[in-house]
């Protein structure tokens, strides 16, 4: 049995569809655990008993560490 261009056509139509599928549910999935992960926060910065300044200086220290490292390997090449 051949394959004709139209049954390419469907297949490729099928893979778009299965992969735009697939997006969606990832999206849906890192919309969840962001929504986790904000609540283990607000949990642990609430135990903490901290300022709210220091906490933020903290989540500063955070980021600025993690561009440190991002720009090590995308732009360092480290």
């Amino acid at each position: 049995m051949e394959t004709t261009d139209e049954d390419a056509r469907q297949a490729l139509d099928r893979q778009t569809e299965l992969l735009q599928h697939l997006g969606e549910s990832y999206n849906a999935q890192l919309d969840d655990e962001m929504g986790q992960l904000h609540n283990q926060f607000v949990v642990y910065i609430a135990a903490a008993h901290l300022p709210l300044p220091q906490v933020l200086l903290v989540l500063e220290i955070l980021v600025n560490e993690t561009i440190a490292q991002a720009k090590a390997k995308y732009v360092d090449g480290e």
